[in-house]
């Protein structure tokens, strides 16, 4: 019990349950699923199957009553599904379970449907031609009506709810039973709940998918244009290696004892590093040098004067003589860590192109812009 209350003291845990731990929680009522997210996915997976079912001919016909069909004229234009159902919103595909029993009553005969797949949809539903082609109609005149009560703005009493939850179990049946990889499909799966969701909010209008759209949110700064490109496997994939990894760090108090990553930065293979850096100064230390420029880089500097500054630099150290080494580096960005009185440390990091503050003994502190970081070998054989 004494190391219990050590360890719960250590990280700022309590010992005693929290008041809301007995609280009944029951994410099925709590936790609404989103009818407009279900249903929408619904409609677009039987439209899919639908198209699969179709011969070329079948396509063709489908494609010339829906060039010519009576769409009301304050609705915004409709793509062609044949070509770009995956480039419907789901305001189209609730939009198209209103018109689409309409256009298959006007062509769908036997003929326009694969003959393969027509015979095995014969004999799972064992129906004959002109009943199963009413039957695939079916699906759509029940999903559209369907969609029209699950989004009403009130329910009456209770025999509309009663109501609300035959539709929903005669649908997920009809829908089972012609196409049946609808069967443990969740957005069919869904109508079982949909009915006590209503019960519980008034309507399914009332129900809040705040969650989900945040989470929608966050991939969409993950992938803000997507081109309507089908990513949701590598956002699944993103989020779930940050979950792990934010996991790992939350639920490990020794993280910090693990070494993850070898240094200060990550880079590829084939960029220099230089660490055998020689410090002048006791309280600077840890010096690297990355990313040594191109000839065509530097070819504008003034070398000679580079030269005198170096050798101004070396007396400046104490360091005399003549320079036995001409040949001088020039990088990219150098860090260093800087040793405080006080035994903490300071990290600092420089590149070309930042402006830094100069101290002159004479005139106080100046400010210049690096154009790039120097390294030379000096006579002792050390980097500098």
């Amino acid at each position: 019990m004494q190391e219990k209350k050590e360890f719960a003291t250590k990280y700022g845990l309590s010992i005693e349950p929290s008041p809301l731990s007995s609280l009944q929680w029951n994410p099925f009522i709590q936790i609404p699923q989103d009818p407009y997210h279900a249903i929408s996915g619904k409609i677009a997976r039987l439209l899919d199957s639908t198209l699969e079912i179709l011969s070329q001919n079948g396509k063709k016909n489908l494609n010339k009553f829906w060039k010519y069909f009576e769409f009301p004229s304050h609705w915004s234009r409709m793509q062609n599904p044949i070509s770009h159902s995956k480039s419907f919103y789901m305001s189209d595909c609730q939009r198209l379970a209103m018109i689409f029993p309409f256009i298959l009553q006007r062509f769908l005969t036997p003929e326009y449907i694969k003959k393969e797949v027509f015979e095995k949809m014969k004999t799972a539903t064992s129906l004959n031609s002109n009943n199963l082609i009413k039957k695939i109609i079916e699906c759509w005149i029940r999903i559209a009506n369907c969609t029209k009560l699950v989004f009403s703005s009130y329910f009456r009493n209770k025999d509309d709810y009663n109501n609300l939850d035959i539709m929903l179990r005669e649908e997920s049946e009809c829908l089972i039973k012609v196409f049946p990889e609808f069967n443990m499909l969740p957005n069919v799966h869904v109508n079982f709940h949909l009915v006590q969701h209503a019960v519980s909010y008034g309507n399914l209008i009332n129900i809040s998918v705040g969650v989900k759209e945040m989470i929608n949110r966050t991939f969409k700064i993950f992938a803000p244009h997507t081109n309507k490109k089908e990513i949701d496997f590598d956002l699944i994939k993103r989020y779930n290696t940050m979950e792990g990894i934010r996991k790992f760090f939350d639920n490990n108090v020794n993280y910090k004892k693990i070494e993850i990553f070898d240094n200060w930065f990550i880079t590829n293979n084939s960029i220099n590093i230089f660490e055998d850096i020689t410090s002048s100064f006791e309280y600077i230390q840890n010096i690297k040098l990355s990313q040594k420029l191109k000839k065509k880089e530097f070819e504008s500097f003034n070398l000679e004067d580079i030269q005198t500054q170096l050798h101004v630099a070396y007396q400046s150290l104490k360091i005399d003589g003549l320079l036995i080494t001409n040949k001088i580096r020039f990088h990219n960005f150098i860090y260093y860590e800087v040793k405080n009185e006080n035994g903490t440390i300071n990290r600092i990091k420089i590149k070309s192109g930042d402006a830094i503050e100069i101290e002159k003994f004479e005139h106080g502190s100046t400010y210049a812009i690096v154009k790039s970081i120097i390294s030379h070998k000096g006579n002792d054989n050390n980097e500098y």
